[in-house]
C-alpha cells in the first residue's frame, strides 16, 4: 500500500503545464457515510475494467476508508496512492495549480487551489440546499451554522467547470439556487456497490443475538446522521408492540453514536458497528426487511441494497426516495410513528405483500444502472472534459 499525505503532488513543480491526457481523481477527503462506498465503486471500477484509457497517466487519490473497501489489487495499482485529506489541513497538501488537465473530486465541495484546467465536482451536498429538513428541530444556532457552512459550500462548488450530481431532483436544485446553471450539470444516477453483484465476495457478519421473544428484524444500514431520524424507529417499535408486534432494529452505528443513541431505541435495537461493503449484503440476509426513516437525502443507495437483496423496503414517503423507487418500498410519514408501525407490520405479517412488495423491488432495481453503468457515464465525463482541455490549449498556442 503507498501511503503519504502529498503522494505524487510531490514531484510536482509550480507553473508546470498540464500533462498529456492527465487526469486526477480525487477521493481523499472522503472518511464516512455513502461517499466513502460511491468512491469505492468508483474507483473499483475505473481500475478493474480497463476501458478507460485516461488512467495509464492519472493519479486516483483515496483515503484510508476508500482503501478499506476495494480489493487489495485496486490499491496496489500504479496509479492509486492513499492520501488522507481533510478540509481543516488543505494547505499542507495542496499542489501548484493547473497540474493536470482534469481532475474529478468524486463529492465536493474541492478546497485549495485549482488543480487542473478543467475541474469536475460531484455534488451530494444536500444540506447546502436545505440546511434544515422539513421535520428536524434544531437550535438556532445550529441553524445559523448549517446556513453559513451552506453558503461556503455552495460558493466553493461554483467554482467547477462540471458539477455531477446523482438524480434529476438535484440538478434542479442546484440551478434552481443558482450554484450553477444548467449547461454545467450532469446526471449520473447513484447505485449499489457492484459486489452486490458477486456473492463470492460477500463477507459474513458477526452472530446477532437471538431475540427474546418471536417478532421481525429490520436493518438500516447508516451512520447517526441528525436527518437519518434514527430516534423515529423506537416510536414505531413502540407503536408496533401495541398492534402485538415485535419489531428489532439491527444497526450499523459507531461506538460513539451508538453511546449518544437513547435508552429506549437501544432497548429495541442490537448495533452490529460499522460494517465493510462486503459485509452489507450479509446484513441484508439476516434480517426480514430494511428500515429508511431518512428526512433528507441527495440519492442513498441504502434503499437499491435493500432491493437488491430481496428484502422488503419500508422507507420515507419523500421525494427523494419515490423518485427513485417508484413502488418497490412500502411508504408512511418519517415524522408519523403509528403510520410506519402500520404500514410496516401489515407487510410483514402477510406474506403474499411481503412476496410481492419484493417482486416489485426487484423489478425497479433491474431497470435502474448498475455499477459499471454510473462508471462508464463518469468515465465519459472526464473523457469530453479531457478534449475540451485540449482544445483550450490548442487554441492558446
Amino acid at each position: 500500500m503507498k501511503l503519504g499525505r502529498l503522494g505524487k503532488f510531490q514531484h510536482r513543480r509550480r507553473g508546470t503545464q498540464p500533462l498529456p491526457r492527465s487526469v486526477l481523481v480525487d477521493a481523499s477527503n472522503l472518511h464516512v457515510g455513502g461517499g466513502v462506498q460511491v468512491a469505492a465503486s468508483l474507483v473499483e471500477q475505473f481500475v478493474t475494467t480497463g476501458s478507460f484509457p485516461w488512467l495509464d497517466s492519472a493519479t486516483v487519490l483515496i483515503s484510508s476508508e476508500v482503501a478499506a473497501n476495494v480489493p487489495a489489487s485496486v490499491v496496489g495499482h500504479h496509479a492509486v496512492s492513499v492520501v488522507d485529506s481533510r478540509p481543516q489541513t488543505w494547505r499542507r497538501w495542496a499542489p501548484p495549480r493547473h497540474s493536470y488537465a482534469v481532475s474529478f473530486v468524486v463529492f465536493g465541495p474541492e478546497y485549495g487551489w485549482p488543480r487542473a484546467r478543467r475541474r469536475i465536482v460531484g455534488f451530494a451536498d444536500v444540506r447546502s440546499v436545505h440546511p434544515v429538513p422539513r421535520g428536524m428541530t434544531v437550535r438556532p444556532r445550529d441553524a445559523a451554522f448549517m446556513a453559513l457552512r451552506g453558503h461556503v459550500s455552495r460558493a466553493l462548488t461554483r467554482r467547477a467547470d462540471l458539477l455531477v450530481v446523482e438524480s434529476p431532483a438535484m440538478a434542479a436544485q442546484v440551478v434552481a439556487r443558482r450554484i450553477v446553471p444548467a449547461s454545467r450539470v450532469a446526471v449520473v444516477s447513484n447505485s449499489f456497490h457492484g459486489v452486490f453483484d458477486r456473492p463470492q465476495d460477500w463477507e459474513p457478519i458477526g452472530a446477532i443475538p437471538a431475540p427474546a421473544e418471536p417478532g421481525f428484524d429490520l436493518c438500516y444500514v447508516s451512520r447517526a446522521y441528525p436527518h437519518k431520524n434514527h430516534e423515529f424507529l423506537a416510536l414505531v417499535a413502540r407503536e408496533a408492540r401495541a398492534l402485538g408486534v415485535r419489531l428489532r432494529f439491527v444497526l450499523t452505528l459507531d461506538e460513539g453514536e451508538w453511546d449518544r443513541a437513547s435508552d429506549e431505541l437501544r432497548s429495541c435495537s442490537v448495533n452490529l458497528g460499522p460494517v465493510s461493503i462486503t459485509q452489507v449484503p450479509s446484513v441484508y440476509q439476516a434480517v426480514d426487511g430494511a428500515v429508511f426513516p431518512s428526512l433528507l437525502e441527495a440519492f442513498s443507495a441504502t434503499p437499491l441494497e435493500a432491493m437488491r437483496m430481496d428484502v422488503p423496503l419500508f422507507a420515507s414517503d419523500r421525494d427523494f426516495v419515490r423518485s427513485i423507487c417508484a413502488d418497490g418500498a412500502t411508504y408512511f410519514d418519517p415524522l408519523d410513528a403509528p403510520d410506519a408501525a402500520r404500514s410496516i407490520v401489515a407487510v410483514l405479517t402477510d406474506p403474499g405483500r411481503r412476496e410481492s412488495q419484493v417482486t416489485r423491488g426487484r423489478a425497479v432495481v433491474a431497470a435502474l444502472p448498475d455499477a459499471a453503468a454510473r462508471a462508464d457515464a463518469t468515465g465519459s465525463l472526464i473523457e469530453a472534459e479531457l478534449d475540451r482541455a485540449h482544445q483550450e490549449v490548442a487554441r492558446a498556442t
